[in-house]
């Protein structure tokens, strides 16, 4: 279905309700990947609802918030130059919007990470990271931990932090869900779960396997 709005096409969606994952608990908040909607060279759409409000991004980084009880809102996601939205991640998290989001020029990738008040629609960080393929975030309390095929790193929910970041690993094709252990957290690969990573959480050290 397709409802006409100004300024924006906005394409209902029913992401909404995160189904249970396996290996992530209760307390984990694990990152919902966003399909395209149109195609990826075109003008294309990223659709998606929380408990709060209903979303739409352009691809061009253009977006709106709207609800039944609030006025429709418009903002720009940061691009820093980038042409369109490559993919797109969204969680919410002590009632407020986080999204990780990969962008190109053209010539290259790169990330964001962003957190952002749902009742005011601002920004309460923005964290840019050098992250080509970018895979789901899982939050475990007010830790982050993200990964993409170049780099592994954990960012401080409350400040935008980037508590540590890893790099020097093999090449893998694109990681899944991290998994949390007692003192480390897994990144798994998602075509071969025989191609593994463990980092201690605090230190951002590999562990042996």
């Amino acid at each position: 279905m397709k409802v006409v709005i100004p300024g924006l096409l906005l394409l209902v969606s029913s992401v909404f309700g995160q189904t249970r994952i396996d290996n992530v608990t209760a307390t984990q908040v694990p990152f919902v990947n966003v399909e395209r909607i149109g195609e990826a060279n075109a003008r294309s759409f990223f659709v998606f609802s929380t408990s709060s409000r209903s979303y739409t991004i352009r691809h061009d980084g253009h977006g709106e918030g709207s609800s039944l009880t609030t006025r429709r809102k418009n903002y720009d996601l940061r691009m820093n130059g980038a042409l369109r939205i490559e993919r797109l991640y969204f969680a919410e998290y002590d009632g407020d919007l986080v999204l990780e989001y990969e962008v190109t020029d053209g010539r290259g990738d790169w990330a964001y990470v962003l957190r952002m008040d749902q009742t005011m629609m601002r920004f309460k960080w923005v964290t840019p990271i050098s992250a080509e393929a970018l895979g789901p975030g899982l939050i475990d309390g007010r830790d982050l931990y993200i990964s993409s095929v170049n780099v592994l790193a954990k960012i401080d929910m409350q400040t935008g932090a980037i508590g540590w970041q890893q790099s020097d690993f093999e090449h893998v094709s694109m990681f899944g869900l991290p998994t949390i252990k007692v003192d480390s957290v897994l990144f798994q690969d998602d075509f071969d779960s025989r191609r593994r990573i463990e980092i201690d959480k605090q230190t951002g050290q590999f562990r042996k396997p």
